[in-house]
């Protein structure tokens, strides 16, 4: 935390912004503000500015942000310089969310059906397009049919994803199946647009772009989490002064860690987990973090998609994606996960759909 840009940016929130004027009693103890308070106050945080800028709303109620022209410069100057650190293509395929007449002739929607998906790089490769951008999520869908189908990858030298967490089974499979690409890498949001980068030197670590945000990862208890120890994300924007964005629980975990790559100077995580809002809650009220119950259900043999739906803190919905009847395995997984065994109802389905963002959210928590 750069504390003379923190100092700033909350002595502008409390002299100009109507809500901050009433949130922060003492400028040398600012409280953490979680999703809650924001979504309540957010006309007051805003302003009367303008909104710019919208979280998708997929798993709650939407942020709304205002940001200056300068402070979306700055945000463009950033992308640039994290395009440089792995050398980018602009010949990249785009498989996102978005306007159509923003990339005309190199995008295609990423709820458009796998198949067409496919045929869609498959075309643009023999015209050619290097690189394929999209989320996680899709990705491992995209890298799974060209495994199975034994399709040619060779001329795709670079796969970028953003917009989602990345774990190591996804990882380990987009270089399964794009054995010459280069991945990169962002954690970002739309509420602060890129905070951290893939290493192009050490793809351990994600560098924290600092200078511009201010990132505190903290124990449930709000001390300050050691290298190495999981906790939440908490983010300052240093230069969103039309509606500020102080101390915001962003909803995510991550590790710290200490990049060894000596190249760039930025500090680092060594882990990003997305969303706390898709973690599960237990029978204690303690929230659990999704991935290792993502890992024991993807091992599941004939796995092909699943998505787990928390109604309450006893009753699971698991929509399964399998050509054959797994129940008792995936009892077996939450009986692991848990220590006990909840009330758990599975459905089998042919396909599990995005949301509208064009998202896959393989854990929904609705409580």
């Amino acid at each position: 935390m750069n504390r003379e840009k923190f100092e700033h940016i909350v002595n502008i929130a409390v002299s100009t912004n109507p809500f901050y004027k009433e949130w922060i009693k003492d400028t040398a103890n600012v409280p953490i503000l979680d999703r809650k308070t924001f979504l309540e106050n957010n006309q007051l945080i805003l302003n009367g500015y303008r909104v710019t800028s919208r979280t998708s709303g997929s798993t709650g109620i939407p942020v709304s942000v205002s940001q200056s022209q300068e402070r979306i410069n700055l945000e463009t100057r950033y992308i640039k310089m994290f395009s440089k650190w792995h050398n980018k293509s602009r010949k990249s395929i785009l498989i996102i969310h978005d306007d159509y007449s923003r990339y005309p002739g190199r995008m295609i929607d990423i709820n458009q059906p796998l198949q067409e998906q496919i045929q869609y790089i498959e075309k643009l490769k023999k015209i050619g397009f290097n690189s394929i951008t999209t989320f996680p999520t899709n990705g491992e869908q995209i890298c799974k049919a060209y495994i199975e189908n034994k399709l040619d990858t060779s001329s795709i030298t670079q796969f970028s994803l953003y917009g989602e967490s990345l774990d190591d089974y996804q990882f380990n499979l987009i270089k399964q199946a794009f054995p010459s690409a280069k991945i990169s890498i962002t954690y970002s949001s739309e509420e602060f647009g890129l905070i951290a980068g893939l290493c192009p030197y050490d793809s351990s670590y994600y560098h924290i772009f600092d200078d511009k945000l201010g990132i505190e990862i903290l124990r449930d208890d709000g001390t300050e989490c050691n290298d190495g120890e999981m906790g939440r994300v908490i983010i300052t924007d240093y230069y969103n002064e039309q509606s500020p964005l102080i101390r915001y629980e962003i909803g995510d975990y991550a590790v710290k860690g200490n990049c060894p790559c000596g190249k760039i100077h930025y500090p680092s995580f060594s882990a990003v987990y997305g969303k706390t809002r898709g973690a599960l809650v237990d029978r204690l009220g303690n929230r659990r973090i999704f991935i290792d119950l993502s890992i024991m259900l993807r091992d599941i043999p004939g796995m092909k998609q699943y998505q787990v739906i928390q109604n309450s803190i006893e009753n699971f919905e698991v929509l399964v994606v399998n050509d054959r009847v797994v129940d008792d395995e995936v009892k077996d997984v939450f009986q692991k996960y848990f220590g006990y065994l909840p009330n758990i109802e599975i459905k089998y389905v042919d396909s599990i759909p995005k949301g509208p963002n064009g998202k896959f959210y393989s854990s929904i928590c609705r409580i």
